[in-house]
């Protein structure tokens, strides 16, 4: 509607207080009771904290847009639950207020409240009434919710012999249908195999602009690739409120043992990066590599090339190849024709690379719908399963945009700076943070006449000097 306010959540001054004692823990409950029954309002702030009461949440303020997401972090122990439950009104706050224009749904325990004995397009119909759903509307649904989950004749058969994955597909294809104004999720997104991941992760992609989602996560890539921005709580307390780059760097000077107070002079003290860096995101002008990135979007109408004769898969078991490299996926609906080509010679015994020279990878495709947060990389692993290179288009540009139709990609490694040894080369397209393509490419082995050690290459410059000034403060005496 025109004109609406598009706040979604509103939180101002909000805390909550608990009791380390069970007997004590019951005295405010019974007190508020008591005071709902005779009538009388709840005071604006709440006494002073009594004996054995500590702030499980102190002082919160934020507010959520539509359209926008937010990653909260913290140690275990900062208040990240207690804030979710009372979000999801499981909780009422002791001080300060929560507005909510909508309805908050939250996906934590997906399955949980699903009836062993009824089947699971019964638990269907169950759960959705129960999220306030009509009955057209679940029959409506039902289709798409048993696609989604796509759990095959098991969908006729009782829960309580489905596995937890299996449980879990069905609680997510429920939860995601069934939307409100506000989606929680609390580690959601770490559970599932590797297909039902990224299928979870496109659903959420398409409905970011339009829904608004509240994550908490102890996996920072989730919170640095799908939050707008993110949140560090310690202790109860709020500590910073930012761009999720900020935030997460900011967590890495939380430890259990510091007051939140410590934590925040840790955070000021902290050296600021330095300017013109990666992390320096306002600049008066562009990066050269933002002049790269349109070059790069400016050859992607030439055809696709003729795809490579590939290389003999690695010699290792399926289980192991899974467990080293992750599986390889392919979103039929997304992209299409995929093909790869690079300038390595090859002889009887497979590819090779010889130390200093050029090494160029080609890369096309056809995106069927647009790429709203394109990324590209080429990751490069040892046989150890050690990720050596990972050669990627988000140091152009984070959050690039690629439209439908046909692309082609270069990369230049000049030179490819590894040492003796084998390598796998992987492909690996995002829509972030959902994959769009990943496949294994090729290995080759890499010549290097100088027998260098090490995992990497490099070129260091060593300097005979003639100062024989004692050492200074920062260097540490070893005889």
């Amino acid at each position: 509607m025109p004109g609406a306010d598009p706040t979604v959540l509103r939180i101002e001054g909000l805390g909550k207080k608990f009791s380390r004692a069970p007997a004590t823990a019951r005295v405010p409950g019974l007190g508020r009771l008591l005071r709902t029954m005779a009538g009388f309002a709840e005071p604006d702030q709440p006494v002073e904290l009594q004996k054995e009461e500590f702030w499980a949440l102190h002082d919160l303020n934020f507010s959520l847009r539509r359209g926008e997401s937010l990653g909260i972090v913290g140690l275990n122990g900062a208040g990240k639950s207690t804030l979710l439950k009372i979000i999801l009104d499981r909780l009422r706050p002791d001080v300060g207020r929560l507005q909510l224009s909508g309805r908050a749904s939250g996906l934590i325990e997906l399955g949980a409240g699903f009836h062993p004995e009824m089947t699971g397009r019964e638990n269907i119909s169950a759960n959705a009434a129960l999220l306030g759903a009509s009955a057209e509307k679940i029959e409506h649904l039902t289709p798409d919710i048993l696609a989604f989950a796509d759990l095959g004749e098991f969908i006729d058969s009782p829960v309580k012999v489905y596995s937890n994955g299996m449980k879990v597909r069905l609680g997510f294809a429920i939860a995601i249908h069934f939307l409100s104004d506000l989606l929680v999720f609390d580690e959601i997104l770490a559970v599932g195999d590797f297909e039902f991941r990224q299928k979870c992760l496109h659903k959420i992609n398409t409905l970011r602009a339009d829904h608004t989602f509240l994550l908490v996560s102890h996996n920072l890539r989730d919170i640095s690739l799908f939050c707008d921005q993110a949140l560090l709580l310690h202790k109860g307390e709020q500590i910073l409120l930012g761009q999720p780059a900020d935030v997460l760097a900011a967590f890495a000077h939380c430890n259990r043992h510091l007051t939140p107070d410590e934590v925040r002079a840790k955070i000021k003290s902290a050296p600021a990066p330095a300017a013109g860096s990666a992390d320096d995101s306002e600049t008066d002008s562009p990066a050269p590599a933002s002049t790269l990135w349109q070059y790069i979007k400016k050859r992607a109408t030439r055809p696709p090339f003729p795809n490579a004769d590939p290389a003999a898969p690695p010699d290792l078991s399926p289980k192991l190849r899974n467990q080293l490299f992750s599986p390889e996926y392919h979103y039929a609906e997304k992209i299409r024709d995929v093909s790869f080509r690079w300038n390595l010679p090859r002889n009887a015994s497979g590819f090779y690379y010889l130390a200093g020279s050029p090494w160029c990878a080609e890369i096309a495709f056809t995106l069927l719908a647009p790429c709203p947060h394109f990324r590209l990389a080429l990751p490069i692993f040892n046989r150890q399963g050690e990720l050596i290179l990972a050669p990627d288009t988000r140091e152009f540009s984070p959050a690039a945009s690629l439209p439908a139709g046909p692309h082609r990609f270069r990369l230049n490694l000049d030179p490819l700076p590894v040492n003796h040894g084998t390598y796998w080369v992987y492909l690996s397209i995002q829509d972030d943070p959902a994959h769009v393509f990943r496949k294994y490419l090729a290995n080759f082995m890499m010549h290097n006449p100088s027998q260098a050690f090490g995992l990497v290459k490099t070129s260091p410059i060593w300097n005979l000097t003639e100062d024989s000034s004692p050492p200074g403060d920062n260097l540490t005496r070893l005889l």
